[in-house]
Formats: C-alpha cells, sequence, structure tokens
C-alpha cells in the first residue's frame, strides 16, 4: 500500500508542476544547444575517427613514384 501511496504523490508532483522542470524559454533554448553540442561532437568523432581510417590506409599502401596531380582527386 505504501508503494501506491508514494506513486500517487510523484504522480501529483508532477501534475502540479516541478519549478525546476518548468519550461521557460532559457531552459527550452539550453536545451535545445545542448542537443545541437552533442550532436555536434559525435560528428566530430567520426570525421576523426574517419581520417584516422584514411591516414591508416594511406600508409598501408606502397609508396608510388609519381606525385599525383590536381586531376587525380577522388571527390
Amino acid at each position: 500500500m505504501d508503494e501506491d501511496v508514494d506513486l500517487l504523490e510523484i504522480r501529483i508532483f508532477q501534475l502540479r508542476g516541478n519549478p525546476a522542470n518548468t519550461d521557460n524559454p532559457n531552459n527550452a533554448q539550453r536545451r535545445i544547444l545542448e542537443k545541437r553540442q552533442k550532436r555536434l561532437d559525435a560528428f566530430l568523432l567520426l570525421g576523426s575517427q574517419l581520417n584516422e581510417q584514411l591516414e591508416s590506409q594511406l600508409e598501408a599502401l606502397p609508396a608510388i613514384e609519381d606525385e599525383p596531380t590536381d586531376n587525380d582527386e577522388d571527390f
């Protein structure tokens, strides 16, 4: 029975609104910016990992005699 009372108290507290969780514009903007920053961090990490893979693949290739020209770019 005590667990039911605790859950009921929690639900009432959530319905009335926790002042720490109210959606004022600053909190909403902060959450948006934090999400964007996390996505950017993940993107940069993936880019760094890809760069490391490409470097290791290039190092594994045998050296070539001729220097590549600008027309040899693959993008």
